[in-house]
């Protein structure tokens, strides 16, 4: 099994090419999806969370996770707060995952799609890294389309991770999301080749 970190800033696209991944073969951790799931209605950390940031954050039942962000981007006590709750569940699950996806298929290419992986020094637990790059005015534009937040906010937040150029220095592979989508299909392929080499 070859466990793959698929990584990169704020509207370069990671979700994309983890599917082009997935469409090839690839299994596939997603830890935007496993810390969504930590915070489901219902749940003790959904109550925890609550207790936190009170009941302004709650929208039909559910935690508004845009209310969410806005409040830990300007209050870093409140974000370290909100990490202690959701990363353990994420470490948990991601390990439990991996550990399903391996007994079913030792042979596996798992996509480990995981935006902080170098800023939670977790890089070491992939066996190799793809960082996923695009210029930062359509880092800007996807951030605003798909996160429905304004310019001068997406701005913020992809000024506030780790830069780009430093994720693409200790890549393993490194995906220019900035052209086509044909284009980058073809980078996909051309790395799964690669990673099939190194699975065998």
């Amino acid at each position: 099994m070859v466990i793959v970190g698929v990584t990169g800033g704020l509207g370069t696209g990671k979700s994309t090419v983890a599917r082009m991944f997935m469409d090839l073969g690839a299994h596939r951790v997603d830890a935007d999806e496993l810390a969504r799931q930590c915070l489901e209605s219902g749940t003790d950390n959904f109550r925890r969370v609550v207790e936190i940031f009170g009941g302004g954050i709650i929208e039909n039942g559910e935690i508004n996770r845009a209310k969410v962000a806005e409040i830990v981007f300007r209050d870093s006590e409140k974000l370290e707060q909100l990490e202690s709750i959701v990363h353990p569940f994420v470490h948990t699950e991601t390990r439990r995952l991996i550990e399903e996806i391996k007994r079913k298929d030792p042979q596996a290419v798992v996509i480990w799609d995981i935006p902080l992986l170098f800023e939670k020094k977790l890089d070491g637990d992939a066996d190799t890294v793809v960082v996923v790059a695009a210029e930062e005015n359509q880092q800007n534009e996807r951030a605003v389309k798909g996160l429905k937040i304004s310019p001068e906010d997406a701005a913020r937040r992809i000024k506030k991770q780790m830069f780009l150029d430093d994720k693409i220095k200790r890549a393993d592979f490194v995906i220019r999301n900035d052209g086509s989508l044909d284009n980058t299909r073809q980078q996909v392929a051309d790395i799964w080749k690669q990673l099939k080499n190194i699975k065998s």
